[in-house]
Parts: C-alpha cells; sequence; structure tokens
C-alpha cells in the first residue's frame, strides 16, 4: 500500500512540475503533439510538433479556450507531414511553417492575412488554395512544389522573388496591375505579364519546357 502511495506522490509532482513549468514560460505541450505559447494579445501560438512522421494532421481551433491564432515559424518544419488542416481562425503564418514536408495539398483559410517566406515550400504540393485575405505572397513561399496551376486571389498586390519558383506551372490566373518581382513563377511568366500590361486573366503555356504564353480573359 505504501508504495502506491508513494507512486501516486511521485506522478503527482511530475504533474505540478510541468503545469507551474508551463505556467512560467507559456510554452506548453499538449497529447496531441503541439507545443504552444499563450500570447495575451495574439492568442495561441503553436511552436513546434512532434507527433508522429507521416501524419495528416489537425490544427486545432482553440487550446484550453484561446484561439489558435498563428502558426510560428518552422513550427511543422520537417515533420514529414502529409495532410494539415488549419483553422479558421488562424491569421498569421510565419516563416517556413510548413516547410520539407510531404503536403500535396493545402487550403489557406481566409481568416489568413499574412503568410511569410518559405512557408510552404520545398513539399509536393499538387494543389493549392490561398486565403483572399492576402496581399502579398513572400519570397519562396510555394517554391519547390509541384504545382501544375495556380489561381492568385484577387486582393494581392505584390509577388515576392521566387515565390511560385521550381514548380511545374502551365496556368496561372492572376489580377490586374500585381508587382511581380523577378523570378517569382520564373519561365518568362514576368516578363510576358509586363509586356501584356499587366492584364488580369488566364496566362497559360503548351507545357513546362516552354517560355511561350498566352493570355486569355
Amino acid at each position: 500500500m505504501k508504495s502506491i502511495y508513494k507512486e501516486i506522490i511521485v506522478f503527482a509532482n511530475i504533474a505540478l512540475f510541468f503545469f507551474t513549468a508551463c505556467e512560467i514560460s507559456h510554452v506548453c505541450p499538449n497529447a496531441d503533439g503541439f507545443e504552444w505559447y499563450h500570447d495575451e494579445n495574439m492568442g495561441i501560438i503553436i511552436l513546434n510538433y512532434a507527433g508522429s512522421p507521416g501524419s495528416h494532421v489537425v490544427i486545432p481551433e482553440q487550446i484550453n479556450g484561446t484561439p489558435v491564432r498563428t502558426i510560428g515559424g518552422g513550427a511543422f518544419w520537417q515533420s514529414q507531414l502529409v495532410g494539415v488542416i488549419i483553422p479558421d481562425n488562424v491569421t498569421y503564418i510565419w516563416q517556413s511553417a510548413f516547410s520539407n514536408n510531404l503536403l500535396t495539398s493545402v487550403t489557406i483559410p481566409d481568416s489568413v492575412t499574412e503568410i511569410e517566406s518559405h512557408a510552404f515550400s520545398h513539399n509536393r504540393l499538387t494543389s493549392v488554395t490561398i486565403s483572399n485575405s492576402i496581399t502579398s505572397i513572400p519570397f519562396a513561399a510555394f517554391s519547390q512544389n509541384l504545382l501544375t496551376s495556380v489561381t492568385i486571389p484577387d486582393r494581392v498586390t505584390s509577388i515576392e522573388w521566387s515565390a511560385f519558383r521550381n514548380n511545374l506551372l502551365t496556368s496561372i490566373v492572376i489580377g490586374a496591375d500585381v508587382d511581380i518581382e523577378i523570378s517569382a513563377f520564373g519561365y518568362g511568366f514576368e516578363a510576358f505579364y509586363e509586356e501584356n500590361g499587366r492584364l488580369a486573366g488566364t496566362y497559360t503555356r503548351p507545357d513546362t519546357d516552354s517560355t511561350t504564353w498566352i493570355w486569355s480573359k
């Protein structure tokens, strides 16, 4: 009986230690493998994921009753994710948050207003739905993937260097007067878009080896 009581006390002390450490540092783990930080102004920030490799991850809408607002820099970097669902209360996705995984598709909800560089680079994306609330697509955000087509939301006004570099794009739907930095897409698209008067529409090329683009409304 004493042995049982001793075990109970040990486990209680361990639990108290982790709870206290979490309260002091505000960096806390949970049962689903997420490590998170509670910022009084920004809500929950996901800092790291220590779940099983090859997982299809559903990011929680809330943790301990507080909304998850931000996916931190490198939070899921090189986690071998094969799928992810981002809740529609997330507003920020920081640098390299989902880079170097095995993602084949992703939907960025309209709640997201900003993504940072390399956010989804070095995956296997063949499909991406970009938030309609984003106004700028940063450096290398979707580079090194397998995209064959992409639709740029109407609110986007700028696309930075290498944002979609090293994909397999043959179709780009884009609005008018977007500021596109050199090699944002590659394969001669930027020059053709400028020469075409930055017109909104669908830009296509016959295959991935071609640098000849065609515009249509």
